[in-house]
């Protein structure tokens, strides 16, 4: 999100990224021991001017709502209280199909914008009709995903040694796996997604109606 101060002219960005590189969102680094190291940590932070996407090729910026100082000091403490409360970054989306719905509530760049939108909406900014934004998402196909257990329920000492190293197989040998299934952690329990197409190669472009205008 990009923020211009009329009165300053000053620019900032507002942007939400993982802390330790987007595939470590997806899969821990399996450590010697073959236990299971998870760095799937992501938060949000304001900088000076318009950086990151705002200069990558063929974006542009478009204006989508004027506001008050008085707002976005409230909405800074709302910044505040979504970094302490989504503080984990996922991949991809798990849908049925295109049309919904999710499976998981997935947090990544995308979607702490249309969070901070909302959020500035129900504060009481109005967005400007004319342009509705399209966000590039990494959607998986599957079934609803089955429920296998948190950490301490399938690798503690009274947990589940096979399903253990199956989880453990998959992610050491994660570039390998077959395309029929997925092993996800999201929520910080592990899940098994049945897929019915193939995991997702390639962004899809997906039009999320500003608030106010669904």
């Amino acid at each position: 999100m990009g923020l211009h101060n009329l009165n300053t002219g000053f620019n900032y960005t507002l942007d939400w990224s993982p802390l330790f590189g987007v595939l470590n969102w997806s899969r821990p680094t399996v450590l010697e021991d073959d236990s299971l190291l998870w760095c799937n940590q992501g938060a949000s932070c304001f900088s000076n001017n318009f950086t990151g996407y705002f200069r990558g090729p063929g974006t542009e910026r478009h204006p989508v709502a004027k506001t008050t100082g008085k707002i976005i000091s409230a909405f800074s403490h709302w910044v505040t209280w979504d970094n302490n409360t989504g503080i984990y970054g996922d991949t991809a989306y798990l849908m049925r199909s295109r049309d919904g719905p999710y499976w998981t509530d997935t947090w990544t760049c995308g979607s702490f914008v249309q969070r901070a939108f909302q959020a500035l909406y129900d504060l009481g900014v109005r967005f400007y009709p004319d342009f509705q934004p399209t966000y590039d998402l990494a959607i998986a196909y599957t079934h609803r995903p089955e429920y296998l257990g948190n950490h301490t329920e399938i690798f503690g000492a009274d947990g589940d040694p096979v399903l253990a190293q199956r989880l453990i197989s998959y992610f050491k040998h994660l570039r390998q796996k077959d395309h029929h299934h997925m092993y996800l952690y999201f929520n910080e329990a592990y899940w098994h997604a049945k897929l019915t197409s193939q995991p997702p190669d390639a962004l899809t472009k997906m039009i999320v109606p500003l608030p106010g205008y669904e």
